[in-house]
């Protein structure tokens, strides 16, 4: 294991040229035997950058791979950078964290990403210390709707993707199957996959999992009946009879508070499953 300790400017400072024939691969390290649940390198630098370390051809400045541990863990110590078409930091890690970066200090963030192209660095995002995500080009993420974890009443196994979900009067902050036409108590569907989940909890909380993700805003599979009549396209639908469904809604006099989006595809008879557009009304 390689120790470096010091109070200076940067403690370990490499660069890799441009590679013509490979990527340019620099402060490789392997713990022998046995050692091999330690640190390859541990740098420590009370006034500057622990490593720093720059690529500026298509070489990667600071890669770090683990089978089990953290690819790469850094307390503000840690600066690589890319200055060609190579990579600033890469972190790997089979079985564990691949990177894993901290700061002491209760006023400095988390994690600070920048755009750098021949003059002072742009910042575009950061994480803070409370794990707030701040971004300037907005957040684009996979799924389709936005959901809100919450809990369900009864055995948490008898709801499915798809289900219609309704307020249950008995219950504080929960939900149950839809049950009845027109319910107004109707609050969304059961997300197949959300793009972006809220909770009231933190992420690592263990009472998130016997709660449920429920669409409230967005394109969602739901499940549906044509008992009202075929569903087309564009229909308003409202919660149906059959339990953790929803059917077109016919009867304006009923459809005030009860609206609960609108068909995106259609469903001639029977029941089965389309895409809705959640819109609660």
């Amino acid at each position: 294991m390689a120790f470096r300790e010091g109070n200076g400017p940067d403690q370990i400072h490499i660069t890799a040229a441009i590679s013509r024939e490979l990527p340019a691969q620099i402060g490789i390290g392997r713990l022998p035997f046995p050692y091999l649940n330690g640190p390859v390198a541990w740098v420590r630098n009370l006034n500057g950058n622990g490593v720093l370390a720059e690529a500026t051809g298509n070489a990667v400045a600071i890669m770090g791979t683990s089978n089990l541990g953290d690819g790469i863990s850094s307390d503000s110590s840690v600066r690589g950078q890319g200055l060609g078409s190579g990579v600033g930091v890469e972190a790997i890690s089979v079985n564990y964290q691949a990177l894993r970066a901290g700061s002491v200090f209760a006023s400095v963030d988390i994690a600070v990403f920048a755009v750098r192209i021949f003059a002072t660095p742009t910042r575009v995002a950061r994480i803070d210390r409370s794990g707030r995500g701040f971004f300037n080009g907005g957040l684009q993420a996979g799924g389709a709707d936005f959901a809100q974890s919450i809990e369900s009443s009864g055995d948490k196994s008898k709801y499915q993707p798809g289900d219609v979900l309704a307020i249950d009067p008995s219950q504080q902050r929960r939900v149950t199957l839809s049950a009845e036409p027109y319910s107004p108590l109707v609050a969304g569907v059961y997300s197949t996959r959300p793009g972006l989940l809220a909770a009231r909890y933190d992420m690592d909380d263990p009472r998130l999992k016997d709660e449920i993700p429920m669409a409230i805003v967005g394109i969602v599979p739901c499940k549906v009946s044509a008992e009202n009549g075929p569903i087309d396209s564009g229909d308003l639908l409202v919660t149906a009879s059959t339990p953790g469904h929803a059917m077109k809604g016919a009867d304006p006099d009923r459809m005030l508070g009860a609206v609960l989006g609108k068909a995106l595809q259609p469903l001639p008879s029977g029941t089965g499953v389309i895409e809705i557009l959640v819109n609660r009304k």
